[in-house]
């Protein structure tokens, strides 16, 4: 931190400096802190940042213990990082103050330069779920074997491959030559080295993650030429919805790039660019029908497949640490990766599959429910989706409960007190799982906190490190209020029925436990009928919650039962305001007495 790089460039700039520091505190980056002369490093969030008086809010930095440091006054250094830039200021102080709810954050004035460095080999850039780069390349027998491209960086890609290939790629270390084909038929040939290799039970694919190896200046120029295309595709879709001319010629078929080379000759020359474009030709349109058919079809796969990819990244996770192997961070990554694509998409549909739950796979899967549910809070009444955030909190997400799955039928404890001798294990296992995680430079700031904090309690009487309010972390007590949510709304009986009403009911008189604005804001956020639960309709219908209006209330339910004729028949979606049917309260499936396949399968439809 002391040695300022040659590469990059000092701002100096308040202005810029201010939107530097907005980027950091959007992204919920973390601040690494170090004083001269001292190994220990602080940790903190940016909480906001004043342009116009120059300085930026931080908050009290972990370990809490350490917060004397920073009300010492002395001069500190930080550092954070987002989307593949390093931002470091030097030689900086903080003044202690308390906000508005009485917490501890410190003031800091801006430092009078900052160095940026934007580390561009190192960025991975993502291919979006419908665009098709397929991949060919050699196992070690010399047989051919075809896949798809995940990512790309300049240092290596991400490749998946439908069935198993694990053994014929592993069995020598050897590089493997690769090619490239994007849908404009062209390609890029490339010599490789498997680093990563791994089979998705549930996808039924193999997954790789891969090194360059030995590349020619040409071929660089290549991969960063590719990279840069995927960037340019990314924000097209982001900014634009994916308009035709501002798709990379190399990513469209060669019939829609000469379209989109008209189209871009057309607006160059001072053409209309609200005029519609030309209708295609009729030969094209069946072709241009089933493309259309099949980005849909894909698009309906892709919530199950995200959610299935979840619980198995967990399972594996798991796994892993309780046989003393290295975790498998990658797959991890992958699917809280794919789970933030998803839920871009379709939050309400992507949610309603943490609802189906099953008793042996308990844990598996409220582990993802949670991570959606963080990122639910987080992300939300943002204008702009952040995908990176959302993957950093869904990842944190599936790996909140590992101290708790390392307990003897773990896996399956609904219980949120235990026992002494229980909750003494978990304590133990606690300070474990956060020793590993920080040992693992991939993991986020933010799954270290979520992963040993969600057990904490207001009070002091949560574990592991018997925290108080005042010395929980933001994220800790969200992570502790949306954790107990979840397996409060999920009653194990015969099987897992999901009754979050009686969640709030149980949370709100929690306060010494669970930070009572949380609880509320979770109730508003999620609705006092939340997606997926069972609400009693005033036609005497008991009906599944399957979509929410802007204010978070039912508007489509899915009919299961008639309560007066004790029937259950095909589920119909209804419109609540079209049909004037309206919600009277909520349904206890168990006291109604009704079989938890029939509130599962309408949800798997």
């Amino acid at each position: 931190m002391d040695t300022q790089g040659t590469e990059g460039q000092f701002i100096k700039s308040s202005s810029e400096i201010a939107r530097l520091l907005r980027h950091v505190q959007q992204k919920l980056s973390p601040v690494t802190i170090s004083f001269s002369g001292m190994s220990r490093t602080l940790t903190s969030y940016v909480i906001s940042v004043d342009g116009e008086k120059k300085n930026f809010l931080i908050d009290e930095v972990l370990p809490a213990n350490h917060n004397a440091l920073m009300q010492e006054g002395r001069a500190f250094n930080f550092e954070s990082y987002y989307d593949g830039c390093r931002l470091r200021g030097r030689n900086v102080k903080a003044s202690a103050q308390k906000d508005q709810d009485g917490n501890l954050v410190y003031l800091v004035p801006f430092p009078n330069e900052i160095h940026y460095y934007q580390r561009r080999q190192s960025y991975r850039a993502t291919v979006r779920v419908a665009l098709n780069i397929f991949v060919r390349l050699l196992d070690d027998n010399g047989n051919l074997i075809r896949g798809k491209l995940r990512d790309l960086s300049a240092e290596g890609c991400k490749i998946e491959i439908d069935g198993y290939y694990v053994d014929v790629l592993t069995e020598k270390t050897e590089q493997k030559p690769v090619r490239m084909l994007f849908p404009n038929n062209t390609e890029i040939s490339l010599n490789l080295i498997m680093r990563h290799v791994f089979y998705d039970e549930a996808r039924k694919q193999t997954h790789c993650g891969c090194q360059f190896k030995d590349l020619t200046p040409h071929e660089d120029d290549d991969v960063a030429n590719v990279v840069s295309d995927l960037q340019r595709d990314h924000i097209n879709f982001v900014k634009n919805g994916g308009l035709v001319s501002g798709i990379p010629a190399r990513f469209l078929p060669p019939d829609t790039a000469s379209e989109k080379a008209a189209l871009d000759s057309k607006l160059a020359a001072g053409g209309d660019p609200e005029a519609p474009p030309p209708p295609p030709p009729k030969q094209k349109s069946q072709k241009d029908k089933a493309r259309a058919l099949r980005a849909r079809t894909a698009a309906d796969r892709d919530y199950r497949t995200a959610h299935q990819a979840g619980v198995s990244a967990v399972r594996a996770l798991v796994a892993k640490l309780r046989g003393e192997q290295e975790l498998p961070i990658d797959q991890a990554m992958e699917a809280a990766q794919d789970l933030a694509e998803v839920w871009s998409k379709d939050r309400q549909q992507l949610m309603l599959l943490t609802r189906v739950r099953s008793a042996q796979d308990y844990l598996f899967e409220h582990s993802v429910s949670v991570g959606l549910t963080l990122a639910d809070q987080v992300i939300r009444g943002q204008e702009k989706d952040d995908t990176e955030l959302l993957k950093r909190l869904i990842f944190a997400g599936l790996t909140h409960d590992l101290a708790r799955a390392m307990l003897p039928d773990g896996v399956q404890d609904t219980r949120i007190k235990l026992p002494p001798d229980r909750s003494a294990q978990l304590q133990k296992n606690a300070h474990q799982v956060r020793s590993v995680l920080t040992t693992l430079p991939q993991v986020p700031r933010e799954a270290i906190i979520i992963a040993t904090q969600n057990y904490e309690r207001l009070d002091g009487s949560g574990i592991p490190d018997r925290l108080t309010s005042d010395e929980i972390h933001p994220l800790g007590k969200l992570a502790a209020v949306v954790d107990v949510f979840d397996m409060l709304s999920n009653r194990v009986g015969r099987d897992v029925y999901y009754h979050p009403v009686l969640a709030f009911k149980a949370m709100l008189n929690m306060p010494k436990e669970l930070d009572s604005d949380i609880v509320k804001r979770l109730i508003r956020t999620q609705g006092l009928y939340p997606l997926g639960s069972a609400v009693k309709l005033d036609n005497d219908h008991v009906g599944l919650v399957m979509r929410h209006n802007d204010d978070n209330k039912p508007s489509h339910v899915r009919l299961v039962y008639n309560i007066p004729d004790d029937t259950q028949f095909p589920p119909r979606d209804i419109d609540l305001t079209n049909d004037a049917v309206n919600v009277e309260g909520p349904a206890d499936p168990i006291k109604l007495g009704l079989s938890n396949s029939l509130l599962r399968l309408p949800l798997q439809q």
